[in-house]
């Protein structure tokens, strides 16, 4: 005997029940017809067929079993992810109790309500999804299956550990059940190309790109995500087709004018990006205390004037502001320790 088509699942003792029962029926279709080996190779083949046919049925229960599942943990998570997005302050863990989610599965969602429950007593609004959407993103979309995301399990794993925040969560899931479908796949790749080149406008940035990130065009194209995947979710349950939404004219790249700079500008945030090109003052910490030489000293060692010698320029032009230096700094200034 050998293993039936669509048995999938099939163990050692199933393997061996299935064996015994082709083997008893060799022996009873000997017995019973034992001057017929046409009619015994029929009732054997018979006896074959109904094992394939009730293989083929076991995996089809499993797989609908295994959907159901899933289909009832995604129910479950997304409708937490949604009271945490609405307010964090009445999610109730208890709802979480007697579900199918895993220990993990709820251990991520209760992750994902302590930080938003955080950020929002900090009076932190959220302008981005998190500082891994994109990337994501791109995972959810990606054409190799290595790399690819499948499972909305994985994204809550990565609202869990501060890759998303909740609503990056219910975004990337929403993209992630849109591209179930061939449709939902062929306005996947529009929707992937239009926003591509949306990247590219905001910040110059190309595929495989390494070097020249541009700091500030990566946080605009952050927020223009959010606009552009928020219209697009919306226009679509309003009746509005992909094409409309994606068109050159159309909602998403009437967006795109709030986010692009003029090359002069974006040449100025790159090069203050990386620390160089600007004598704008670093910002600094409200609890240094700039009124003493020590409190300069700590906040120059904190960083708060920037790095290398533009630094040491920053914090000896303080303290002689200050009328704590008597005389303008020498070639390597001395900024005061503790």
């Amino acid at each position: 005997v050998t293993t039936p088509p669509g048995a999938g699942n099939v163990t050692p003792s199933v393997y061996g029940a299935e064996y015994q029962r082709m083997e008893a029926a060799r022996d009873f279709a000997r017995n019973k017809f034992p001057t017929n080996p046409r009619l015994q190779q029929e009732f054997v083949q018979g006896v074959w067929q109904e094992i394939q046919q009730t293989n083929v049925l076991q995996a089809k229960f499993v797989a609908d079993q295994a959907r159901q599942n899933r289909e009832a943990q995604e129910k479950v998570a997304n409708a937490a992810v949604d009271q945490i997005i609405q307010d964090p302050t009445k999610f109730d863990p208890k709802t979480l109790t007697g579900t199918n989610l895993t220990f993990e599965q709820k251990s991520h969602i209760l992750t994902m309500l302590h930080t938003e429950l955080n950020r929002t007593a900090q009076g932190h609004d959220a302008t981005t999804y998190g500082p891994q959407f994109e990337t994501l993103f791109q995972q959810v979309h990606s054409p190799d299956p290595a790399t690819r995301i499948t499972d909305p399990a994985q994204i809550w794993a990565h609202g869990a550990n501060g890759d998303l925040n909740a609503a990056g969560v219910k975004a990337l899931t929403t993209e992630l059940d849109s591209l179930r479908s061939p449709q939902g796949m062929s306005e996947g790749v529009m929707k992937k190309a239009v926003l591509d080149a949306a990247h590219v406008a905001i910040s110059g940035h190309q595929p495989g790109m390494l070097a020249g990130r541009d700091v500030k065009g990566e946080q605009l194209y952050a927020q223009f995500l959010v606009k552009a995947l928020t219209v697009y979710d919306d226009g679509r349950k309003a009746g509005m087709t992909a094409q409309q939404l994606l068109a050159k004219d159309g909602p998403i790249m009437q967006l795109l004018p709030n986010f692009v700079r003029d090359p002069a500008q974006r040449n100025k945030d790159m090069l203050e990006g990386m620390g160089v090109g600007t004598n704008a003052p670093a910002p600094k910490p409200p609890d240094f205390d700039l009124t003493t030489a020590a409190g300069i000293a700590k906040a120059y060692q904190s960083g708060a004037f920037g790095t290398g010698p533009l630094a040491w320029d920053r914090a000896n032009a303080e303290l002689m502001k200050r009328g704590l230096l008597a005389n303008p700094a020498p070639a390597t200034p001395q900024v005061p320790h503790d």
